[in-house]
């Protein structure tokens, strides 16, 4: 009997075929936590095209970490069960899973804002003619 294709087949010799609704479903999932970090971006580059980058910046770390304080004084005093988001899959809550994602995402999203921030402030510098760069 011919052995089965290694790269075809999985370990047992059984197929593994991702379904419309799995592909959906990530698709769905990638997007949910781009959202933010889009609009965010859109926000900080609309501000810099008016010359308001700092501002703009300022108010948007300052509104991911007031989220992020939220997010950690629920879970340290257990508002309804915030905390529960460690072990509560697949049946979360809709304040589980903000939580979650505000305390996992939230610092990734303002480093992610603070690089954008700081290159287009190098652009703008750059446009200006004031730019440390040669």
């Amino acid at each position: 009997m011919p052995r089965s294709d290694p790269c075809r087949h999985g370990r047992h010799g059984v197929v593994k075929l991702l379904g419309v609704d799995e592909v959906i479903r990530s698709i769905a999932w990638i997007l949910a936590r781009l959202a933010p970090v889009v609009a965010l971006g859109w926000l900080l580059y609309t501000a810099w095209r008016r010359g308001r980058l700092g501002w703009a910046f300022a108010a948007v770390a300052v509104l991911l970490a007031v989220a992020w304080l939220l997010a950690a004084a629920a879970v340290q005093t257990h508002f309804h069960d915030a905390d529960g988001f460690v072990d509560c899959w697949p049946h979360c809550g809709a304040l589980q899973t903000a939580v979650s994602w505000t305390l996992f995402y939230g610092p990734i999203y303002l480093v992610l804002l603070a690089v954008l921030a700081a290159v287009l402030a190098a652009v703008d510098r750059r446009r200006r003619g004031t730019s440390l760069l040669p």
